[in-house]
């Protein structure tokens, strides 16, 4: 189920003070996609391999598609917003 963006840092067993975050650019970084890494283009690590596969598309009302029918809108948190662009830009590379 799709989750919230930028989940919280978690403590990785590798030492004091290192910090290990995870999560699935909607638009990638590299080339040609040349996403952000930015809170807005980010989710949660359960949605990422959906997400890199083209099994779940999320359309411009935050609406998760998997298996072509609506999985319900995504869970977000205030304090961050999905970008519409990055969504649109994924949402386009499944298409092609």
């Amino acid at each position: 189920m799709a989750r919230q963006p930028m989940p919280d840092l978690q403590r990785a067993n590798r030492g004091p003070w290192r910090i290990y975050s995870e999560g699935a650019h909607i638009r990638a970084l590299g080339s040609p996609h040349r996403g952000p890494d930015a809170p807005g283009n980010v989710l949660c690590p359960d949605c990422h391999v959906m997400l890199d596969a083209g099994a779940m598309v999320i359309e411009d009302d935050l609406t998760v598609i998997r298996g072509g029918q609506s999985a319900g809108a995504l869970r977000t948190r205030p304090q961050y917003t999905i970008a519409l662009e990055c969504v649109r830009h994924h949402r386009e590379r499944w298409r092609q």
